[in-house]
């Protein structure tokens, strides 16, 4: 075994195998060239929703929205970001501004968060479309319809409902 070992060089072969690895683990940690990564449909998050509320308004589509990002920097910043791209990925839409009904096509930020050297250099789509309603309340009466027969030796007095009315609340557009 020995003799094999020594005629087909492989203690030499095997040297050589751990010197190209060792290699390319430390030109890999010492990469510093800018990479490029997408990251897909990723949720947008939407910035001044309450103030919505304070003004009695309803966002009721495009809320759900996802955006595709693309980033570019640094290999070991945009491993992180790969590993938890909803929280090193700020992409929010801010309905703040929103006074009144209608419908809005509104900006998509993105950025990373707290991956330095890195930037957003693509995004799609670039905006998402919002449709805002305002709340209303309407009282309606409540009425009262009998059906049906009653049971020999029975007879019905006065009826009536009670609330006479209730309040319904929703977009007015509803």
């Amino acid at each position: 075994m020995m003799k094999w070992i020594k005629e087909n060089d492989v203690i030499l072969r095997v040297t050589s195998l751990l010197i190209a690895v060792l290699l390319w683990a430390y030109a890999m940690s010492n990469d510093q060239s800018d990479v490029k990564q997408s990251f897909r449909d990723l949720p947008i998050q939407l910035e001044g929703v309450n103030i919505l509320k304070d003004q009695d308004l309803v966002i009721m589509s495009g809320a759900n929205g996802t955006v595709d990002v693309e980033l570019m920097g640094k290999r070991e910043q945009v491993s992180t970001a790969m590993s938890d791209p909803l929280t090193t990925i700020k992409r929010v839409v801010s309905v703040a501004n929103i006074t009144e009904p209608g419908t809005y096509e509104l900006g998509i930020q993105a950025e990373p968060v707290g991956l330095d050297g890195t930037s957003v250099s693509a995004k799609q789509p670039a905006t998402v479309t919002i449709v805002v309603d305002r709340m209303s309340s309407t009282s309606v009466p409540v009425e009262v319809e009998l059906t049906g027969q009653l049971s020999a030796g029975l007879e019905l007095a006065e009826y009536y409902p009670s609330p006479d009315a209730i309040v319904v609340r929703g977009p007015e557009t509803v």
